[in-house]
C-alpha cells in the first residue's frame, strides 16, 4: 500500500512537472518545444482530459488531424465548448469543411457565444455555403449572421419574439429557433436548456449549507442560485471558486456557496436550492435535524449509489460464455506486461485467426499474502481462483472449455499449483522462452555491478541471488529451481525459443532437451534503415522501450551525464518509459516520452528525428521487439555485443556492436563519430 501511494506521488509529480514545462514553453513562444512536453504530460496521464485539451489546442497547425483526434476523445466524454470550437477549427485547417461546420454548429447550438467564435464561424461557415449561423450570448442576446438577403425570424418555444434579447428567465425555457423562409441557420435550434443549464451539489453541515454550482453551456455565467424554504426565498451568492472537484469537464469554473443555519427558517422545513433553470441542485431538498443544530438530506434526489464491498465467496465453476464450442487454448503469462504481453497478445491474435477462443491465466496476489489466478476471456468478466485453495474448482472450469492445448509463456508470480491444472488437463503444452526465469532467480542473468554474470555454476548462481536477491518473489534455491523447471520442460510438447542465443543458453543449463526456434519477426522482411546521415548539429540518439535496470537505465543515466560534463553536441530520447524519468531528465541531456501503444511504436520513434539509435541493455535478451521498431522507424541501431539483438545486428549490417563494459565516454564518442560521418567502432563478432 505504502509503495502504491509513493508510486502514484511519483507519477502525480512527473506530470505536473510535464504540464508545467509545456506551459513554460507556450509561455516564450516555443510550441514546438510545448508541444513535446504536454504530449509526455498526455502520455503519462492518458485518462486527465484537461492536459488532452491543452496538448490538442497547443498543436493545431502544426499537427491538425492528431489535434482533431484529441478533441475528439474529449468530447466522448465531456461536452466542453473549447473542444467543440478547437475540433472545428482543425478540421477546418485539414480542409474537411463539412466535418468542420459540424463542429462548429454544435458550439453554437449548446454554448454560450464567445467573441473569438464569431470570426471563425463568418469564415467557416460562409466557405461551406452555409445560409448564415447564429448563437446565444450568455446575457441572453440572441446574435445573428445570415450570408443571403431575406426575412429572419427568431422564436422561443415556437412564439415569435422581436428584437434580438430573450425574455427574462430564459435559461428555465426550451429552445430557440432562428430560419431564413424555411431553412434554419447554422446552430438553430439553438438549446436553451443546455446553456442555461446549472450542475452542482449541495449537502450540509454543522454551520448551514454548502455546495457548488456551475453552467456547462456557459463556464462564465452566474448559476443564479435560489433557495426556497416555505414561503421564504434567498438568493444565494456563488462567487468564490470551488477546488478539487472530481469528475467534472476541463476547463469547469464551480463556484461555491454557504448559507448559515441562522439565516434559514427554523423547524423541519425543506429547502429547496435550485439554478437559474429552475432545476434543482442534486442533494435538493434539505432540512434540518434540529432547530439548532445540523441539517441532514431528507429525500433528496439524484445521489449517486455507494458501491458494496466486492464479493469474497467462492467462484463460480460454472462454464464461460462466449466459449462457443470452437477449439480453445489455454495461455499461462505473468502480470508483468512488456514484451511478454504483446507476444501472448499476438499469439491470441493467431489462434482467433484459426477460429480458436482464448482463455489467459494471470497472477493475482492479494496483501495478505494469498495468491491465486484470474481466468481472462473475451466477452466473460474477469474470475479470480484461490491456489491452491481452489484448484478443483479452476480445473472444473477449464475442463468445460474443453481446451485442445496449453501454452506456457512466464510462470512469475504464479502459484506453483497452475502447472499442476495445467498437467491435469491432459492436453499437450508448449514453453516459450521470453528469458531465463527458468534457471536464473534473478530471471536476466544480471549479477554484480550489473553486469552480464556468465551464467555460472548453481553455487556461484547461490551467492549472487544471496547477495543481490532474487525477482522470482518466492524463497527458492538455484538447484530447486533448476529440478523443478526441468519436470516443467521435460514435460513439453516444445520449448520454444526466438533466437539460437536464447536455445543455446537453454541449453547449457538443460542439455537434455531439445529446443526449437521460431523468431518472434522476420527481420527479411523489415526494410533497410537509410546509411546514418552525417550531422553537423547536435546529434539525437533514440532510445525505445521500457527502459528499466536489466534495459540499461544505469548506462544510459551515465551517458546523458558524461554529455553533459563534456558539454558535448549529443542528446538522448526516451521513446517510451523509465525507471526514474525525472533522475534522466535533469540532466539536461535527455528526454523521454512516455508511454506508448506497441501500434504507435514506430511513428513515436520517426517523430524525434534521431540521428541513430541506441539499445543500452545489458543483458543477453532473448530476442528485443523494440529493435525491430527502431529498424522500422529508418534507424542504424548501436548495441552491446551480447544476446539476440547483436547477433541480429550482425547478420543484418544495421547498426554497429560495442563491447559490454565499455565507458559511457568510449559509448558517447562511439555514438558522435558514427553520427558525425567519423571511424567508429567496428562490429565485435558474431
Amino acid at each position: 500500500m505504502v509503495n502504491e501511494i509513493a508510486e502514484r506521488a511519483k507519477r502525480t509529480h512527473l506530470v505536473e512537472d510535464a504540464v508545467a514545462r509545456g506551459q513554460s514553453a507556450l509561455g516564450a513562444g516555443d510550441k514546438a518545444e510545448a508541444s513535446r512536453w504536454l504530449d509526455r504530460a498526455h502520455r503519462l496521464a492518458p485518462a486527465d482530459d484537461t492536459i488532452g485539451l491543452l496538448l490538442a489546442s497547443c498543436i493545431i497547425g502544426q499537427d491538425n488531424s492528431h489535434a482533431a483526434a484529441l478533441f475528439s476523445d474529449v468530447l466522448a466524454t465531456h461536452d466542453v465548448r473549447d473542444a467543440w470550437l478547437g475540433l472545428a477549427t482543425a478540421r477546418f485547417l485539414a480542409g474537411d469543411l463539412p466535418a468542420a461546420g459540424a463542429a462548429l454548429a454544435e458550439v453554437l447550438s449548446r454554448h454560450a457565444l464567445r467573441p473569438e467564435t464569431i470570426d471563425i464561424a463568418d469564415r467557416l461557415l460562409s466557405a461551406i455555403g452555409a445560409p448564415g449561423w447564429c448563437g446565444l450570448t450568455g446575457e441572453g442576446v440572441v446574435i445573428v449572421h445570415p450570408f443571403r438577403p431575406g426575412a429572419i425570424e427568431t422564436r422561443v418555444d415556437g412564439k415569435r419574439i422581436e428584437g434580438s434579447t430573450l425574455p427574462p428567465g430564459w435559461p428555465r425555457y426550451r429552445r430557440v429557433t432562428v430560419t431564413a423562409g424555411e431553412s434554419h441557420l447554422i446552430g438553430s435550434p439553438i438549446s436553451l436548456r443546455s446553456i442555461g443549464r446549472v450542475e452542482g451539489i449541495v449537502e450540509t453541515s454543522d454551520s448551514g449549507v454548502r455546495g457548488w454550482a456551475w453552467c456547462p453551456g456557459d463556464p462564465d455565467a452566474n448559476p443564479g442560485l435560489t433557495a426556497v424554504a416555505g414561503e421564504n426565498r434567498y438568493e444565494i451568492a456563488a462567487t468564490g471558486p470551488a477546488e478539487g472537484i472530481p469528475g467534472l469537464a476541463p476547463l469547469a469554473l464551480p463556484r461555491s456557496f454557504a448559507i448559515g443555519w441562522v439565516e434559514l427558517p427554523r423547524g423541519l422545513v425543506p429547502i429547496h436550492l435550485r439554478g437559474r433553470d429552475g432545476r434543482e441542485l442534486e442533494g435538493s431538498p434539505v432540512t434540518r435535524n434540529r432547530d439548532d443544530a445540523s441539517g441532514v438530506t431528507r429525500g433528496g434526489r439524484g445521489h449517486r449509489p455507494v458501491s458494496g464491498p466486492a464479493r469474497t465467496g467462492k467462484p463460480s465453476a460454472r462454464g464461460l460464455s462466449h466459449i462457443d464450442g470452437a477449439e480453445t487454448v489455454i495461455l499461462v503469462t505473468h502480470d508483468d506486461g512488456g514484451g511478454v504481453e504483446r507476444r501472448v497478445q499476438a499469439s491470441i491474435a493467431s489462434h482467433k485467426a484459426l477460429g480458436r477462443n482464448a482463455i489467459v491465466l494471470r497472477p493475482s496476489g492479494r496483501r495478505d499474502g494469498s495468491s491465486g489466478v484470474i481466468v481472462d476471456v473475451t466477452g466473460n468478466p474477469a474470475r479470480r481462483f484461490e491456489l491452491p485453495a481452489e484448484q478443483s474448482a479452476l480445473l472444473r472450469l477449464l475442463r468445460r472449455a474443453k481446451p485442445i492445448e496449453a501454452e506456457l509463456h512466464h510462470l512469475l508470480n504464479h502459484d506453483a499449483s497452475v502447472v499442476d491444472v495445467i498437467r491435469a488437463l491432459g492436453v499437450p503444452y508448449d514453453v516459450h522462452t521470453h528469458d531465463f526465469a527458468w534457471f536464473c532467480p534473478r530471471i536476466a542473468l544480471v549479477g554484480r555491478g550489473d553486469r552480464y554474470c556468465g551464467e555460472p555454476t548453481p553455487d556461484v548462481c547461490e551467492a549472487c541471488v544471496a547477495e543481490m536477491g532474487s525477482y522470482l518473489h518466492e524463497d527458492i534455491r538455484v538447484v530447486t529451481l533448476l529440478d523443478r523447471s526441468r519436470g516443467i520442460l521435460s514435460g513439453a510438447r516444445r520449448i520454444i525459443a526466438p533466437s539460437e542465443d536464447a536455445a543455446n543458453r537453454m541449453a547449457r543449463h538443460f542439455p537434455d532437451l531439445s529446443r526449437t526456434v521460431i523468431p518472434h519477426e522476420d527481420d527479411a522482411a523489415v526494410v533497410e534503415p537509410p546509411p546514418i546521415t552525417p550531422v553537423s548539429g547536435t546529434v539525437r540518439v533514440c532510445v525505445a522501450g521500457a527502459i528499466g535496470l536489466h534495459k540499461g537505465f544505469h548506462v544510459l543515466l551515465a551517458c546523458a551525464r558524461d554529455a553533459r560534463e563534456r558539454a558535448l553536441e549529443l542528446s538522448f530520447i526516451v521513446a517510451g518509459t523509465t525507471i526514474d524519468d525525472q533522475l534522466l531528465i535533469d540532466t539536461g541531456r535527455a528526454f523521454v516520452t512516455g508511454p506508448y501503444e506497441p501500434d504507435e511504436a514506430v511513428a513515436l520513434i520517426r517523430a524525434q528525428n534521431a540521428t541513430l539509435a541506441f539499445l543500452p541493455s545489458i543483458w543477453p535478451e532473448t530476442w528485443c521487439l523494440g529493435l525491430t521498431e527502431l529498424w522500422r522507424a529508418g534507424l542504424r541501431v548501436a548495441a552491446f555485443d551480447m544476446g539476440a539483438p547483436a547477433k541480429r545486428i550482425a547478420r543484418t549490417g544495421r547498426g554497429f556492436l560495442m563491447p559490454l563494459g565499455l565507458s559511457p565516454a568510449a559509448i558517447n564518442d562511439a555514438l558522435m563519430n558514427a553520427a558525425k560521418g567519423r571511424s567508429f567502432l567496428p562490429i565485435q563478432g558474431a
